[in-house]
């Protein structure tokens, strides 16, 4: 929805029918939010709420002005929720220096992983509002007195407000340590609950017409990547399937091949070949000088 009014803070209603006559509630007490200054602009008019097979939708807004309607419209989304692997946190360490009205958290996990989600939980009840940055390190240089200077670079950004879910997602990146950079303005710095890392969790599908045993291999750089038939048609691999539990993992031994020995692999022998050419060629240009 979008309204001509700006900065407005509202409850609504959504109500849905069929014939106009009987109408059922859908969403009540739903709010929607306007911010604009010079500093931001930002409203959260969307109402989201699960599929209703409803002709007609109407809102009412509880305002003493009326508020003025410029555009509406509704859209029905399908989206397959994704499954994801939470990882876990070795140190997150949160400050708010001095000077800077920012507040920053420096969030470190226990490995290196592929991260495509982060959550941010606020202890707080009150409204707020504060723009947000998520990094994360991609090199380090040691200064000359021996401390780390880090190197970031943007992971995501938005909004941490009370209104929607403080997730942020991204596409799949592979590292360690993030950084969250919280911008309070000239609010209280917020209290921070608890910092959410996941990542999605992959799953490998096959199709076997065949009877037969099958073998995963792995771990051969110079393969080119297959194409199969299932690459073109995933939306119809179906929800439910069969779980395959493999063997245990067995390494593949490779013969080296053989390597050719250098004709003087010791250095003593070359040095002694040396050695007697120097010899004859000395000795024969010794008899020429004695002929002369």
């Amino acid at each position: 929805m979008d309204f001509e009014q700006s900065n407005f803070d509202w409850l609504i209603t959504l109500e849905g029918t069929q014939d106009r006559k009987e109408w059922y509630t859908i969403k009540e007490d739903y709010r929607i939010l306007s911010i604009k200054n010079e500093l931001t602009d930002y409203q959260f008019t969307t109402v989201r709420f699960p599929n209703a097979q409803y002709h007609y939708f109407r809102i009412l807004i509880k305002n003493a002005k009326k508020p003025v309607l410029q555009s509406a419209n509704v859209t029905r989304y399908e989206v397959k929720k994704a499954n994801y692997r939470e990882y876990g946190i070795e140190k997150l360490n949160i400050q708010n220096p001095k000077g800077t009205k920012k507040t920053i958290i420096d969030v470190n996990l226990t490995t290196l992983v592929p991260v495509s989600y982060i959550g941010v939980e606020v202890q707080e009840t009150f409204d707020y509002y504060r723009p947000i940055s998520i990094r994360y390190i991609t090199d380090s240089i040691q200064t000359q007195k021996g401390s780390w200077k880090h190197r970031y670079r943007e992971l995501s950004s938005g909004v941490l407000n009370s209104i929607e879910d403080n997730v942020f997602t991204n596409a799949n990146i592979i590292a360690q340590k993030f950084r969250i950079v919280i911008d309070n303005h000239d609010n209280q710095p917020l209290k921070i609950n608890k910092v959410i890392a996941k990542g999605y969790q992959h799953e490998l599908v096959t199709r076997f017409t065949n009877l037969g045993t099958y073998y995963l291999v792995y771990g051969n750089d110079n393969i080119k990547k297959p194409s199969y038939d299932l690459n073109h048609v995933s939306v119809k691999i179906p929800n439910e399937m069969t779980t395959l539990l493999p063997e245990s993992q067995q390494a593949i031994d490779h013969e080296e091949p053989p390597v050719t020995e250098p004709l003087f692999a010791n250095k003593i022998w070359l040095w002694a070949v040396m050695g007697i050419v120097i010899l004859l060629l000395g000795g024969f240009t010794l008899s020429m000088m004695k002929k002369k």
